[in-house]
């Protein structure tokens, strides 16, 4: 279920990319809030949640991309 609502969320933003959820990202944050709205709590957490997961790993992208390093992922939490 989680998923499925992940992927119906992320949908919902008309994103096709992790870089693209930073692409007028109100309007994506307008777009998944609305896709949420009537699911349950526990659900919906774990979705937001992971969502701005994917946006700070993009942002983070963005911001190696702008400075000439070479696009990768780093753990969220590590340094």
């Amino acid at each position: 279920m989680f998923v499925d609502t992940l992927y119906s969320v992320v949908k919902s933003t008309g994103a096709r990319s992790s870089s693209d959820l930073t692409d007028e990202w109100w309007e994506k944050a307008r777009a998944a809030l609305h896709a949420v709205r009537d699911i349950d709590e526990e659900t919906r957490r774990f979705v937001l949640h992971t969502i701005h997961y994917l946006i700070v790993v993009a942002v983070k992208n963005l911001r190696a991309e702008a400075i000439g390093n070479e696009t990768h992922f780093k753990p969220l939490h590590g340094k």
